[in-house]
C-alpha cells in the first residue's frame, strides 16, 4: 500500500519504523529503577515516596471529638438524602459508638 500511495505521489519517502523508534544519535540510558520510580510518582503524585507509598507531607493529628463530628455530620447528611444508604448509616453509628466509649475510656 505504501509504494501504491508513493507511486500516485501521495507520499514521498516512506519511513523505515525502526528508525523512527529507534532515532539515529538519541540513546536513552534510564535503568528500569529510574523508570519505575517515574511511573509511580506520576501516578501517586509528587509528595507520595515511591518505596513505601507513604504520604511525605505531615498530616495534622485529627482529635476524638472531630473525629466524632465529621461522623455525626456525615451520618445526618446521609440520613436527610432521600436514597440515603441504610447500611452505611448503621456503620456510621456503630463507629460513633466506637469513638464516644473510646473517648469514655481515655477520660478515666
Amino acid at each position: 500500500m505504501a509504494e501504491q500511495l508513493h507511486t500516485v505521489g501521495r507520499i514521498r519517502d516512506v519511513t523505515n519504523i525502526r528508525d523512527f523508534i529507534e532515532l539515529l544519535g538519541k540513546e536513552v540510558e534510564d535503568s528500569a529503577e529510574d523508570l519505575i520510580e517515574q511511573v509511580a510518582e506520576l501516578y501517586a503524585g509528587p509528595d507520595r515516596d515511591a518505596e513505601t507509598d507513604e504520604d511525605s507531607s505531615e498530616q495534622p493529628q485529627i482529635k476524638l471529638d472531630e473525629a466524632l463530628q465529621a461522623l455525626q455530620k456525615l451520618r445526618l447528611y446521609e440520613e436527610q438524602q432521600e436514597d440515603g444508604e441504610r447500611d452505611l448509616i448503621t456503620a456510621l453509628i456503630r463507629h460513633e459508638r466506637r469513638i464516644r466509649s473510646q473517648r469514655a475510656r481515655n477520660t478515666k
